[in-house]
């Protein structure tokens, strides 16, 4: 049934730091078995681009924790009856790290060779010569044209270790000027040692971007909340590309995207302030267009506070049947599942999507990893599962926390952990909402009814309040939000409380920050409902809510440049 493109989807592969190739001698020259005249770059991985599940000397590698001595030198890794030493280049087993091997690597320490050997005959299944390297017939039909989405050369990459870096596009003329589907996705990536993955969202009509967005990139958080919420294109450390299936296509020009905005995730281990990166992706596309316009829809779970020491700590994300069915279209009574990918971080071990149908009992698997490896996520191309109204969506991540002595919290940082799983899906028009992610233990619905009111919304709270003072403007917007169930009561709650599970500032503070500009009226609105005395103790208890806000979003501010 399933047709697999593996995507390392947010992994710190081989191909990811350059450092790992360097932890072995001649790491960035050994032999592509299938042709000898390029390199497998990939080393410990079944795919010389890496990200896929390790071969044999990967396993060991690891095993090994990621060091070369004697140990793994004269392994055989293989089985082919030369020593990994042997095969590349270190035989006598004394290279160190930063010195020049004593020869340079003669075979692949993970691929049995000669390869038409009898004693290689059962140990290279996974190889597959014959399909090196990306493959996407349809890119290759006469009506396909490609452009380009990237930053600009020289684009500098901060000295942290996380950074999200956004840029909205303008689509070019050769791309809005009709009616086009977009049927593949390609990266170019220009610096692997911190690019972690690449993200093409496309964008609203009336998304709020404006000429600064677009003049150059800059920090910026997931998603950035500008009414570019539709996922496009995804890349990560590992994947060649992607391939949509036949019968898909994401819609470009007219009816359907004419600006974009791409972001990027650096990863930058070594904290080094000299890389540049302009990595991005080539998009091809066709006026061909196919029968469907497709759409990515996320589950999961937002509120992540795992404890350590812990071998298989549980959480989930539920999209029940009530809140799915508050997102269909009012035409639609279903949509198809055509692809699926599970993501987490470093203590990621398991992770399952499924549909759930309450009628039948009948339990439907999408993505199924119940070895999740970080550094090989799988991109599952599946034949197409329907959903219905009334039916469920559910995600469960398990992690192994006991290499962790204090609480791990949810967070965009490599270092903090996720639980989401991503759903191709079409028709796109199927659906009112890119999400049903579950936040805490509050229904998920809250955020449903939410998403679209708070895009526009959170315009309206910048545009019209301050941090420093109650302008006019904002009273009206305040009170206003003090009569929407998303911005007050449980709504408010959910989100302080998605906020304060946040480590990583670039998240939790435009949240504070969104109501600490609500709050700055506060006290002016309390005394307006009774100004005849009993609204000064009010007045004052939310003058005291607006301080303590401050002090909180300052912390957080304060906290991210420390």
């Amino acid at each position: 049934m399933f047709r697999c493109i593996i995507l390392a989807y947010c992994a710190c592969a081989v191909t990811s730091y350059e450092v790992f190739r360097d932890r072995i001698p001649n790491g960035k020259g050994v032999p592509n078995p299938c042709d000898m005249r390029r390199t497998w770059d990939g080393v410990g991985h079944q795919t010389s681009e890496g990200g896929t599940p390790r071969n044999l000397f990967g396993l060991d590698f690891k095993s090994n924790n990621y060091v070369w001595n004697e140990t793994i030198c004269n392994k055989d890794s293989d089985g082919d009856g030369r020593t990994n030493g042997e095969e590349l280049g270190d035989p006598e087993c004394t290279w160190t790290i930063g010195t020049e091997p004593s020869k340079a690597a003669s075979s692949h320490p993970g691929i049995c060779e000669p390869l038409d050997s009898p004693i290689c005959a059962d140990k290279n299944a996974f190889l597959d010569c014959d399909h090196q390297g990306f493959e996407c017939d349809a890119i290759r039909q006469q009506d396909v044209f490609n452009i380009s989405i990237a930053f600009a050369p020289g684009t500098h990459v901060p000295g942290q270790k996380t950074t999200y870096m956004c840029q909205a596009f303008d689509l070019p003329e050769s791309a809005t000027s009709g009616a086009n589907h977009l049927i593949a996705a390609i990266p170019n990536i220009v610096n692997p040692t911190v690019a972690h993955h690449m993200i093409i969202r496309g964008c609203s009509p009336d998304a709020r971007t404006t000429d600064k967005h677009k003049a150059a990139p800059y920090q910026c958080f997931m998603g950035d909340q500008l009414g570019c919420e539709d996922i496009i294109a995804i890349w990560a450390v590992g994947s060649l590309g992607l391939c949509l299936p036949d019968e898909i296509g994401f819609a470009v020009g007219i009816g359907g995207y004419t600006q974009v905005l791409f972001e990027i995730h650096w990863d930058n281990q070594l904290l080094f302030d000299s890389y540049v990166d302009n990595s991005g992706f080539i998009l091809s596309l066709t006026p061909n267009k196919r029968p469907n316009n497709a759409g990515i829809f996320t589950i999961g779970q937002n509120v992540l506070q795992l404890p350590p020491r812990n071998p298989a700590y549980t959480a989930t994300g539920h999209c029940s049947g009530a809140c799915a069915e508050r997102i269909y279209e009012e035409n639609y009574n279903e949509f198809k599942i055509a692809g699926a990918f599970n993501h987490m971080h470093l203590l990621g071990a398991a992770i399952l999507s499924q549909v759930y149908d309450p009628a039948t009992g009948t339990l439907t698997d999408l993505a199924r990893d119940p070895t999740y490896d970080f550094n090989a996520p799988i991109f599952y191309i599946f034949d197409p599962v329907t959903v219905r109204r009334g039916h469920e969506l559910n995600v469960t991540c398990t992690y192994n926390t006991m290499s962790k002595t204090e609480m791990t919290y949810s967070g965009e940082s490599t270092n903090d952990e996720m639980c989401y799983s991503f759903l191709l899906y079409y028709p796109k028009e199927a659906l009112t909402a890119t999400q049903c992610i579950q936040t805490g233990k509050h229904d998920n619905c809250v955020a449903i009814d939410c998403q679209q009111e708070s895009t526009a919304f959170g315009a309206r709270v910048w545009n019209a309040c301050s941090l420093s003072e109650c302008k006019e403007t904002c009273k009206t917007v305040a009170m206003e939000a003090d009569k929407s169930p998303c911005f007050s009561g449980s709504g408010r709650q959910t989100a302080l409380e998605y906020a304060s599970s946040m480590k990583d500032a670039n998240t939790k503070s435009p949240i504070l920050e969104f109501y600490m500009r609500l709050d700055s009226c506060r006290s002016e609105i309390e005394r307006n409902k009774c100004p005849f005395g009993g609204g000064q103790i009010d007045a004052n208890v939310a003058k005291s809510t607006y301080v303590t806000s401050a002090a909180v979003f300052l912390t957080a501010v304060v906290a991210h440049y420390i």
